[in-house]
């Protein structure tokens, strides 16, 4: 038999792995074996002699204690949005997060970043954090709802009726580097734009995307070899 030390050892070393794993099914199953182990423990704490130890309740209740889910945080890296001419609104899917007191939900708002925490929904802690959006925003007018299984972010344009075209900075930056330069001042290959736009197309398309691109592409090179045969080369 496994000696109660040993045991209690292995449910701390348990109780670790459930801080530091991030997948669901990887913790449910280290917390199941935690609750098994101190199973065990209390079998063999009534399986003890009595020996008058009036500590006994109070080292089980410890045990409890240290036993129980460990919150963690989660960075939220999804979520929708649309806007109006005055906000955009980001849809922020938690389910079962309106069952939570209006406590435990927070945002913050400056002129170009969000910040918004849920505490306590399934036993975890999630965080939404834009440090910097793609255009100014009035954190003033800014605010947050809690709808069935989600939250709503409303944030207030500083430029009512501009359109955005991306949520954060990064995105903005990431998709515009990525513009084909069509310039007719372009001293380069005419073509070159073309190709550069449909390489883009390539690697940011799907298989279906790109099986059309590469037999657009074979065909367009046969058709060239074809043109050179007729010409005599």
């Amino acid at each position: 038999m496994t000696s109660t030390t040993e045991i209690q050892k292995d449910v701390e070393e348990l109780q670790r792995l459930v801080e530091t794993a991030t997948r669901s099914r990887v913790q449910d199953l280290l917390r199941l074996e935690i609750r098994r182990l101190q199973t065990e423990l209390i079998k063999q704490d009534k399986a003890k002699p009595a020996d008058g130890d009036q500590q006994a309740p109070a080292k089980m209740a410890s045990r409890a204690c240290s036993a129980a889910p460990q919150v963690y945080k989660e960075l939220i890296k999804s979520y929708a949005w649309d806007q109006s001419d005055k906000f955009m609104k980001l849809y922020v899917t938690l389910k079962g997060v309106q069952s939570l007191d209006k406590t435990a939900i927070a945002s913050e708002f400056t002129q170009q970043s969000v910040k918004v925490e849920v505490k306590g929904l399934n036993g975890k802690n999630s965080e939404l954090c834009i440090t910097r959006l793609a255009e100014q925003i009035d954190p003033d007018a800014s605010y947050h709802k809690v709808k069935p299984d989600m939250v709503l972010v409303m944030l207030k344009k500083k430029a009512t009726g501009k359109t955005w075209a991306y949520v954060t900075e990064q995105e903005k930056k990431s998709k515009e580097m990525k513009k084909p330069n069509l310039s007719k001042d372009d001293d380069s290959d005419p073509s070159a734009g073309l190709m550069s736009m449909l390489k883009n197309m390539y690697e940011d398309g799907d298989d279906e995307m790109k099986r059309t691109l590469s037999k657009a592409f074979y065909e367009s090179q046969n058709k060239k070899a074809g043109e050179f045969g007729d010409m005599g080369v």
